[in-house]
């Protein structure tokens, strides 16, 4: 008798596929920031897949429709071998705004890095810049007192490609997380969406760090 193969090689094929994406969503790691626990304990919570937006403007219209709901927005996207997930703090554009200190924040805007409003940094100082904010405690004036006040405010122009904020929300969530292995559980990773750039007078350049 005949046997034909065909079939069994399909069936062992697609068996295959099937199993090796079941692996490769086994194996895939997850991020949530600020922490893990902000998820189980903060209530109304409405997500935004960022690889279905078309820019950042588009991004802030859903944000402000969600915090404008009683809601509050979170981020999603993934990479091939992880997946993130963040509280993106966001205020409705028809309230008005909590006053917070310039020390307890700094701004990330296209390729620079401001701390105190007033100095300007280059991007690759990120790790550097993070360090001092998270872990200054009260004892430089011009960085946050605690990491629980501790914010990143982000703005891009608004036709900006979610690509482009992928890869920033990438780069800063991997930077916190070299920290975060020096201190578990201590440190928090506040991230703020502006509508508005940082700055329109000039800006003092920081020295070089050594």
């Amino acid at each position: 008798m005949r046997i034909n193969y065909i079939p069994i090689l399909i069936i062992l094929f697609f068996s295959a596929c099937s199993h090796q994406e079941k692996k490769e969503n086994i194996e895939k790691k997850n991020f949530f920031y600020p922490r893990k626990e902000k998820f189980k304990t903060t209530k109304n919570l409405r997500n935004i897949l960022l690889d279905s937006i078309d820019n950042y403007s588009e991004l802030l219209k859903k944000m402000d429709q969600i915090a404008c709901n009683d809601s509050v927005p979170t981020i999603s996207f993934s990479t091939k071998e992880e997946n993130y997930k963040i509280i993106s703090w966001y205020v409705c554009s028809n309230d008005v705004a909590g006053f917070h200190t310039l020390r307890s924040r700094i701004f990330l805007q296209n390729d620079s890095i401001y701390t105190n409003d007033k100095i300007k940094h280059p991007i690759d100082s990120l790790n550097l810049i993070l360090k001092k904010h998270l872990f200054n405690k009260g004892r430089n004036f011009y960085y946050s007192d605690s990491p629980k006040k501790a914010g990143i405010e982000i703005y891009h122009n608004s036709n900006t490609d979610p690509k482009v904020i992928k890869n920033q929300l990438i780069n800063l969530s991997r930077e916190f997380d070299k920290l975060d292995n020096i201190s578990p559980d201590t440190l928090y990773l506040y991230i703020y969406f502006r509508d508005m750039p940082f700055r329109t007078t000039p800006i003092k350049l920081a020295p070089k760090h050594n």
